[in-house]
């Protein structure tokens, strides 16, 4: 199971750092890794969660300039791990549970990302979650919404399940 996870992400990263902006709108990119890194933290748990989480965000920093390095690999962790936590408690076979509890850990990652990337200057950090994060995250929820059910319809009807065997 954590090596699927693993492998998952690796190829998120990949497709996001390659063909990512071939289906942005405007700039606005899906982020696939964020959005794997989600669902395979509430499958893993917390420790290979953050396991994950920071080894796909230490590959994004590298992957950008290193002005920042290690942002994207704290905020990574922080959510993967909390994610990784809650999934043990949330109900998983909900497509609503899955896609709130999506977009819920992107805005607490955009928040936390923003205020040290803007070195904590609050009006700069809000500007930045409306114009960037904000339509990003519904962009991700949209693709979710459509990967999940395009994995999950078996037979007639949804089955999340198939998500997060036991």
């Amino acid at each position: 199971m954590h090596l699927k996870h693993a492998i998952l992400l690796f190829l998120a990263f990949v497709i996001d750092s390659t063909w990512g902006h071939e289906i942005a709108i405007r700039t606005i990119r899906p982020d696939f890794v964020l959005m794997i890194l989600i669902f395979g933290a509430m499958g893993s748990g917390a420790f290979w969660g953050t396991i994950l989480g920071f080894s796909v965000g230490l590959m994004e920093d590298f992957n950008s300039t290193p002005v920042n390095l290690g942002l994207n690999a704290m905020c990574n962790t922080l959510i993967a791990y909390g994610v990784g936590i809650a999934g043990k408690t949330l109900y998983r076979d909900s497509l609503s549970t899955l896609l709130l509890t999506l977009l819920a850990a992107s805005l607490v990652h955009a928040v936390i990302y923003w205020l040290v990337f803007t070195r904590f200057q609050l009006a700069e950090s809000v500007f930045m979650l409306a114009t960037v994060s904000l339509p990003t995250m519904l962009y991700t929820v949209s693709v979710a919404l459509l990967l999940v059910l395009g994995l999950t319809y078996r037979q007639g009807q949804i089955n999340v399940r198939w998500l997060f065997p036991e």
